[in-house]
Order: structure tokens, then sequence, then C-alpha cells
């Protein structure tokens, strides 16, 4: 029933939304988030009206909480990657949020499509990072990132099993060229 109800409110708010109405909206998003915490959508549309409003910092605070509410919610940690912070609280809540999630809940991303949701989270962790020009644990977060997608495009690829070794100096290249085959 609770599900039912928050599913009520969503869809109203999403009517509001149409008709202009971005208050009741904004009223009817908070009510879906009360009733069923965990419906990362509510948050979504929530930050993306405030967002439209002004309201930045506000609509920063909803990613957060929806990430937190729903991990594996990808559009919130785009949206993260996209975000001019107005303040570094904001920048470091965001952070403390990626790198929580990597330690609570990274075997459920590393089996979510498989490990791209993962790349995904240590690629905005990294982004995050950056921007506090925390850039060797950035540069940690980016190699961790690209190391997910070449697992995941090439899950059978002997050298990203047996020789990238994301410690230590590997015995292979330590760089990549990429471009066309012929190029």
């Amino acid at each position: 029933q609770l599900l039912e109800a928050a599913k009520g409110y969503f869809e109203r708010g999403n009517e509001l939304k149409k008709e202009g109405k971005l208050a009741e909206a904004i009223a009817c998003y908070n009510q879906a988030i009360e009733v069923q915490p965990e419906m990362a959508d509510d948050y979504h549309e929530l930050a993306i009206l405030l967002q439209q409003q002004g309201q930045f910092n506000e609509a920063v605070y909803w990613r957060i909480k929806s990430l937190e509410a729903c991990p594996t919610y990808t559009e919130s940690y785009y949206r993260l990657m996209w975000t001019n912070f107005e303040t570094s609280k904001l920048l470091e809540e965001a952070t403390v949020c990626c790198q929580t999630i990597l330690e609570k809940h990274h075997e459920r991303l590393a089996n979510a499509q498989d490990e791209t949701l993962l790349a995904l989270v240590y690629s905005t962790l990294g982004d995050l990072l950056t921007r506090q020009k925390r850039i060797l644990e950035a540069t940690w977060a980016y190699k961790q990132s690209i190391y997910k997608k070449a697992l995941a495009s090439r899950p059978n690829n002997s050298f990203v099993k047996n020789e990238w070794k994301l410690e230590e100096k590997s015995k292979g290249p330590d760089f990549f060229i990429i471009g066309g085959m012929r190029c």
C-alpha cells in the first residue's frame, strides 16, 4: 500500500509539473519520498524542479539523497559529475557519499550492468576529487574506473585480467593510444 501511495504522489507530481504548478509538484515529490524513501525517481524529479528554480544547493542535496537511497541510480551520478557546486561543503558531501557507496555496496555495484555501474561511480568520485584538487586520490579513482570499463568491455581479455595490476607498475604498457584501428 505504501508503494502504491508513493507512486500516486509521484504521478501527481509529474502531472502538476506538466501544468507548471511547480510548488505543488515539489510537495507531491516530498510526500512520495516520505512514504517510500527508496524510490530514486522521486529524488531525481525533485532535484530537477529545484534546479529549474535556481535552488542549486537543494538540488544537489536531493541528488546525494537519491544515491543514499538507491546506489544503483545512474542518472544521479551523471548529474553530480556535471554539477557546478556552489559550496565546498556540498562537494565534500557528494564525495563522501560516493566513497561510502563504494565501501558499502561494492559487490552489488560490481554485479550490476557488468561492472559499468562501478566504473561510473569511480569516475564520478574522480571528478569530485579533481574539483577539490585531490589529484592523487582522483587519479586512483580514474584508474579504477578505466580498469572496470576494460573488464566490462572485454571480460575475457587475458591482459586485463592477468597483467593489469592497479597497485603496482605492470610489465606491460603504462599508456594506451586510443583511435581507429587503421589510424
